[in-house]
C-alpha cells in the first residue's frame, strides 16, 4: 500500500483519479476511514473540473469496487454534462443501466438514462423514459409533467407517453387529471 500511495503522489494524474485510486487502495487494506476521506476528496476534485471528466473517472473507480453510492452520485453529476455522455458507448450505458437496475438503485438508472438522452436529445422515447424516471424518483416533478404534456401533444397516438404523464400526475397528487388521461382512451 505504501508503495502504491507513493506512486500516486509522484504520478501526474487528474486529482480525482489520485484520490479515487487512494480510496480504492485504502478500501482494499480495510481502512474505511481513509477510504471515505479519499472518496470525499475525489468528489471534491471532480467538482472543480468543468469538463466533467473527474466525475466520470470517480464514478468508474467506485463501480469497480462496488461503491454504488459514490458511483451513483458521480454519474448523476456527470450526466449533467452533455460532452461527457459522448464518452460512453451504448454497450457501456446498457451495462450501467442493468447494474443499477438490478441493484434497485433508481438514481443510478436515472443518471444512465440522462446520459443516453444527451447522446440523442431529439429521441422522444428517451425523453419519455427520462421524464418518467424523474417522476418516479420525485425529481423535478413539474418539469417532468411539462415534458410529458408536450410529448403527448406532439405524439397523441403514443399510449406509453400518456401512461407516463398519468403516472407523473398521480405522483404530483393530481389524481383526477391522471384518471382523465388513463380513461379517455
Amino acid at each position: 500500500l505504501t508503495e502504491a500511495l507513493k506512486f500516486l503522489t509522484e504520478t501526474p494524474l487528474h486529482p480525482s483519479s489520485k484520490a479515487g485510486l487512494a480510496a480504492v487502495l485504502y478500501g482494499i487494506e480495510g481502512n474505511g476511514k481513509e477510504a471515505s476521506a479519499n472518496w470525499a476528496r475525489a468528489m471534491s476534485a471532480a467538482g472543480d473540473d468543468p469538463s466533467g471528466l473527474g466525475y466520470l473517472i470517480t464514478g468508474q473507480l467506485a463501480l469497480l469496487v462496488g461503491n454504488d453510492r459514490i458511483a451513483e452520485t458521480a454519474l448523476l453529476r456527470c450526466a449533467s454534462r452533455a460532452d461527457v455522455s459522448r464518452r460512453f458507448s451504448e454497450k457501456d450505458l446498457d451495462g450501467l443501466e442493468h447494474y443499477f437496475f438490478s441493484g434497485g438503485r433508481h438514481e443510478g438508472v436515472l443518471a444512465t438514462v440522462e446520459l443516453r438522452h444527451y447522446r440523442k436529445p431529439d429521441d422522444p422515447d428517451r425523453e419519455n423514459n427520462l421524464a418518467y424516471l424523474k417522476a418516479l424518483n420525485g425529481v423535478n416533478l413539474r418539469q417532468s409533467i411539462r415534458q410529458l404534456e408536450d410529448l403527448v401533444a406532439r405524439y397523441p397516438e403514443r399510449l406509453s407517453y400518456q401512461t407516463s404523464l398519468a403516472f407523473a400526475l398521480f405522483k404530483n397528487k393530481q389524481m383526477e387529471r391522471a384518471r382523465e388521461i388513463l380513461f379517455a382512451r
